[in-house]
């Protein structure tokens, strides 16, 4: 029987044998913790996961209904078979040339998309997979291996019956609601990854701090909006969080132990989470600094400065490789589209001095995060966690830095609403955040402290989801439109209409325009105007402080209503207003819609 002596010694957590383990995990209250948890998770993830879905109520706001649509179906046939659409997430955006035609079309194909603007995209590149027989997506903005996974939950929703029988691509623009299922299976998909990825942010802060750690950092993690917005979309970041949250779990124990199956598994999630999005491939820090930290005593005690246990992590990075192109064979296959794209991707990056640019984006997103995308009670947790890592450094900590960095890096290298590049970042920030709130020896303050920080969190992502489940205001703004501007009168915007920049109306009925692809003078005598937060420029942190981007839309105009459902924290108790743009998924839930009337061509309201 081992001695409590030697059973403490075999538990430290720096270097005992248990260092970093699962032991002790198997019993009921952590159990019962972790299916809490993750059950709490997947509702708050839920709720409100069908905003924007295509529908036979769209269709008649925006367009009067099937009939319409059907009138226009052999000239919209005619222009897909000539290639509109086709890789338009490509085009040169400052040649307006490129868009008349896209322009024209966007109200009658905007019926079968929904209100986030990139979710439409993985159904053109499977379509392509469909049409051409073939694993070649056709456009790699993301990974392949993120496509083929939103495919396979497409083929999990036809075998049990949740998708119907695949029909002819142009029944769908008269039947729209049909459609609707294929959007909800992938992000039903979404939504259960993540909340896997909460299930796995459990068992990481269990291997580091035990049951309170795992708790706190999980739950966190779990009710941050920015975390529980994206998993209600189509999108990669929620997919790849997941794969991040793998690599972690399976590198920690490196930093006591030299496991092969620990160097080999965390090495595969690196490539499967570049995979989903080729940033994630920086999750290969995580590997590298804990395997550094390991070998850094024994080289500073005078050994090898190479030994047998180096050519693990050496096997790690080689099983990463073989794992992105064993889950991403098309990039090989197609390898110059494939590297054009990631040239264009490049090419898509933010103008100006990239120091600049992340310090700016550093203060920008701690902004955001403090009022919006994290709310007050868990960014200061996050904040003290950073502060107090800083301080009072672990290697277990000064480990995760380097990928919060790179995240940041990249996050900052986008556009000034980027800040969803993070969402693998958050993983080791909650753990950080855990670290700080249970740093007191007072146990009581501390699990106290705890409770109100995750109370207070969830409250923030219900704020979000309450408003994901009401009437979205761009089809209030439509309703308002149609009641209360007469046919015939001209409507302007800055950039051509889809519906998550602006409420969709109808071009049978209305005369639209817009800045980019008709010009000024045909903007500037516009009888209305339509602009949304979607269009609203970035700001840096003086101007979202300050004066954000609420200014006069032109001056030759005068505002006549706004539409805006404010998400309330606190169970209703505060208003989340905002002047500035946040990111696309904020923007998809609550956004801002103004409609503005020219004061010298527009004509008299009414029906």
């Amino acid at each position: 029987m081992r001695s409590p002596d030697a059973q403490v010694a075999a538990e430290n957590k720096e270097t005992g044998l248990y260092a970093f383990s699962l032991k002790g995990f198997c019993s009921w209250r952590n159990f019962a913790m972790l299916f809490l948890i993750c059950g709490l998770s997947l509702w708050i993830n839920l709720r409100g996961i069908t905003i924007g879905l295509p529908s036979a109520e769209r269709l008649d706001v925006a367009l009067g209904g099937a009939a319409v649509m059907e009138k226009k179906l052999p000239e919209i046939r005619a222009a897909v078979a000539a290639g509109l659409g086709t890789r338009s997430e490509f085009l040169q955006k400052t040649n307006p040339d490129n868009f008349r035609q896209l322009a024209y079309f966007s109200p009658y194909f905007d019926q079968i998309r929904t209100f986030n603007p990139d979710e439409f995209y993985i159904f053109k590149a499977l379509r392509n997979m469909s049409e051409t027989k073939s694993i070649n997506p056709g456009c790699y903005i993301y990974g392949p291996f993120y496509v083929y996974q939103i495919g396979a939950s497409l083929a999990v929703g036809r075998a049990t019956g949740v998708i119907g029988p695949v029909k002819d691509s142009f029944y769908y623009l008269t039947h729209p609601e049909e459609f609707a299922p294929f959007f909800l299976c992938g992000r039903i998909f979404s939504a259960l990854m993540s909340t896997l990825t909460v299930a796995v942010a459990f068992l990481i802060g269990y291997r580091i701090g035990r049951l309170p750690l795992a708790a706190f950092s999980s739950s966190l993690l779990a009710f941050i909006p920015l975390f529980s917005l994206a998993s209600k979309f189509i999108k990669a970041d929620s997919i790849t969080t997941f794969w991040t949250s793998l690599v972690i779990l399976f590198a920690v124990p490196l930093l006591v132990r030299s496991n092969w199956i620990y160097y080999i598994l965390s090495g595969i999630c690196v490539g499967l989470s570049a995979g989903c999005k080729y940033p994630a491939a920086l999750n290969a820090s995580y590997l590298v600094m804990f395997h550094l930290f390991r070998r850094y005593p024994e080289i500073c005690a005078g050994g090898k400065k190479i030994v047998s246990d180096d050519w693990k992590l050496v096997a790690a990075g080689g099983s990463s490789a073989l794992a992105f192109l064993l889950v991403c064979p098309s990039v090989i296959l197609d390898w110059k589209t494939f590297s054009g794209d990631l040239k264009w991707i490049e090419s898509a990056s933010r103008a100006g001095s990239v120091v600049v640019n992340v310090y700016e984006s550093l203060i920008c997103y701690s902004y955001d995060a403090m009022f919006y995308t994290v709310g007050i009670p868990g960014a200061i947790a996050i904040a003290g966690g950073l502060i107090l890592c800083l301080c009072k450094p672990e290697k277990i900590w000064v480990g995760m830095f380097p990928a919060i960095i790179w995240f940041l890096v990249i996050a900052g290298l986008g556009s000034e609403t980027s800040d969803a590049y993070l969402l693998p970042a958050y993983i080791p920030l909650c753990l950080m955040a855990g670290r700080f709130v249970f740093y007191p020896k007072k146990q009581i303050f501390c699990s106290a402290a705890a409770i109100i920080i995750i109370i207070s969190t969830f409250s923030y992502s219900l704020a979000y989801a309450n408003v994901a489940m009401a009437e979205n205001v761009r089809t209030t703004a439509a309703k308002w439109i149609n009641r209360n501007i007469p046919a015939g009168s001209t409507i302007g915007s800055v950039l051509y209409p889809v519906s998550y920049r602006a409420p969709m109306v109808s071009p049978e009925k209305y005369h639209l325009v817009n800045l980019h692809t008709n010009g000024f003078n045909a903007f500037a005598k516009a009888d209305y105007y339509c602009n949304s937060s979607f269009d609203w420029d970035g700001q840096n942190w003086y101007g979202r402080v300050l004066y954000g981007d609420k200014t006069s839309f032109t001056p030759w105009t005068e505002k006549i209503i706004e539409f805006e459902n404010v998400p309330r924290a606190f169970f209703g108790l505060l208003p989340l207003n905002r002047n500035h743009r946040l990111n696309h998924y904020f923007e998809v839930v609550s956004p801002v819609i103004t409609i503005y009337k020219n004061e010298k061509t527009a004509k008299t309201e009414g029906k």
